[in-house]
């Protein structure tokens, strides 16, 4: 009679473990199929911007700081970075920042610094479009200079002389 007893508690309790795993794993799908049509809307929009965006910050680099100087005044071609620093896509309005750095392979080993620039761009949609409403360049300030860009202040883009040894906090490095 005790081993009867003993197999139906067992019994039991392993249906009650596959109903809480069964439930489980409905919630977890339930979760990822709310994640993902919730955020599938959203970025559409991002690819929009992302893609009136990259071109034309790409081209206020090539326009405007293509190359810079090093230190023994050769030009060091400034490369965009892989990657928008910034993508922020709210209604009907959108901003989008590129950083881009000076690509001197290799690296040297000594020297104060390596250039780092940051372009971007404020968007409106009209209609189904994404159209810019303005961009600026910011150029990275000297040490000890009193120079500020307002514009990139506002925009809160802090322009940055990097460490050749090290990285700009914040900024991705593709």
């Amino acid at each position: 009679m005790f081993d009867v007893r003993v197999g139906a508690i067992a019994s039991e309790s392993k249906s009650n473990v596959l109903v809480w795993a069964g439930a489980g794993a409905a919630l977890v799908l339930v979760g990822i199929v709310a994640f993902f049509a919730g955020v599938s809307g959203k970025d559409v929009e991002s690819e929009k911007v992302a893609g009136v965006c990259r071109p034309a910050l790409e081209k206020i680099f090539s326009d405007q700081l293509s190359s810079v100087e090093d230190n023994d005044h050769h030009p060091v071609l400034m490369v965009p970075y892989s990657r928008l620093d910034r993508l922020e896509v709210t209604g009907d309005t959108a901003f989008c920042s590129l950083g881009a750095r000076a690509v001197l392979r290799p690296l040297p080993e000594t020297g104060p610094w390596y250039w780092r620039a940051v372009s971007f761009a404020q968007l409106r949609k009209k209609g189904e479009q994404w159209k810019i409403t303005g961009s600026h360049l910011c150029l990275p300030i000297p040490a000890g200079s009193d120079v500020v860009d307002d514009i990139c202040d506002q925009a809160e883009i802090k322009t940055l002389v990097c460490d050749v040894n090290g990285d700009c906090p914040g900024v991705t490095s593709e």
